[in-house]
């Protein structure tokens, strides 16, 4: 699905045929919207913000029906969703808002260096911009988890990134966009367009960027990790796109949009087997304020064969986890240390093993505390113990098996 955000309405739409198949009324007395999408299975999250205040909705997009509604007292504004959480900017505090079965619930989110002006989405982390530097938050634990200096002095535009880079625009040259890898050797990479940044399409899962031009229109395709030129998409239709979605599963695409015009979806088939990872939600950050804005709501897709590697790996899991596998269990927005132990189980699962002795999940997460169930695993009830052996949840099996 994507949603399209208008001036005065949501369309849900169908992919790939982007077949309207839903509408969602936005606050007629609200001063700005903002809309993503949220949890799974995938609800919209639709912020209508006032003078005064800010009132955050759940909505199940097949009604369309409002799910759950949430009043937070200051006018606060969407930066970015990871999973099912919202990270809301306010002028005096961060808030993050939960999406559960049937309620909305806010905690305040502690900014140790003071609010961040610019935030975005992860990979399972929110990305903060702080003088001189970027900073993973991690969203359950509510606390930084790593931070990452920046390559210059400057207010940021916007911010994003996934398990391996980081990126970021700048306030004051609108045409740079920096790429800060997380592996210590890596270096950072500066990418230059040939005009200003109206507005950004990321996605946690991926390394591809599509930017929309502010004074043509055109929409730029870069590769963070620089393996690949820059590439300028025109979209079949659209004159001057408005907004992009980066479309990261099966296929790898954009879904261009402009007033006035239909939805153009368009494939990006040039882009290798070894990219083509799991969507987990795009992000859009608009920073010159388009009229209409585009989210992809999440869906699930694997790399070609990346099980038989698992399987592979998880008969001695003594070597680093494939990179596809490790994508795939990204998906399931955990903490990162926890990841190969689920990938063990799974692995296991898929060669007809039924469970794993508690002392081979000790050895993976270097502890007990997962293997006799008193760690998060269990608290989540993402895995289950008995007859000393240890198993991922049937709901968790059916998410990895595509069921």
């Amino acid at each position: 699905m994507a949603a399209v955000h208008e001036p005065a309405r949501i369309s849900v739409v169908e992919l790939p045929g982007c077949d309207a198949f839903a509408e969602v009324e936005i606050a007629r007395d609200a001063e700005a919207s903002d809309l993503a999408w949220i949890g799974a299975p995938p609800r919209l999250f639709v912020l209508a913000r006032h003078a005064s205040h800010a009132i955050a909705h759940l909505v199940d997009p097949y009604g369309p029906r409002t799910i759950a509604e949430l009043r937070i007292d200051e006018p606060v504004r969407l930066s970015g969703v990871v999973g099912a959480d919202a990270l809301l900017l306010g002028a005096h505090a961060a808030h993050v808002v939960r999406a559960g079965d049937g309620a909305l619930t806010a905690v305040a989110f502690p900014a140790r260096g003071g609010v961040p002006e610019v935030a975005g989405a992860g990979a399972g982390c929110f990305i903060a911009a702080l003088p001189g530097m970027l900073e993973e938050w991690d969203p359950q634990a509510r606390i930084p988890k790593r931070r990452v200096k920046l390559p210059r002095a400057g207010a940021i535009a916007a911010v994003g990134g996934n398990n391996r880079v980081l990126w970021c625009t700048w306030q004051d040259d609108r045409r740079r966009i920096d790429a800060l890898p997380l592996a210590r050797l890596g270096q950072a990479r500066t990418h230059e367009l040939p005009e200003r940044i109206a507005a950004v399409a990321a996605h946690p899962g991926s390394d591809l960027l599509a930017c929309v031009g502010a004074e043509t229109g055109r929409i730029y395709v870069i590769d963070l990790e620089g393996s690949r030129g820059m590439r300028i998409v025109g979209p079949t239709g659209i004159d001057r796109a408005e907004s992009v979605g980066l479309v990261v599963g099966r296929a790898v695409g954009l879904l261009a949009a402009q007033d006035k015009r239909p939805l153009a979806l368009v494939a990006l088939d040039q882009v290798p087997e070894a990219r083509r990872e799991p969507a987990v939600g795009a992000h859009l950050a608009p920073i010159d304020g388009p009229a209409t804005t585009v989210s992809l709501a999440p869906a699930f897709a694997d790399a070609r064969d990346w099980r038989h590697e698992l399987v592979s790996w998880a008969k001695t899991a003594g070597s680093e986890l494939p990179v596809h596998a490790a994508n795939v269990m990204s998906r399931l927005e955990l903490p990162a240390a926890l990841l190969s132990v689920i990938a063990l189980l799974y692995g296991r699962h898929l060669a007809g093993e039924d469970g794993v002795a508690p002392v081979e999940v000790a050895r993976i997460a270097h502890g007990w505390t997962e293997a006799l169930g008193r760690g998060e695993l269990a608290a989540r009830r993402v895995a289950v113990y008995e007859h000393a052996r240890v198993k991922l949840a049937p709901v968790v099996l059916k998410l990895l098996d595509e069921a």
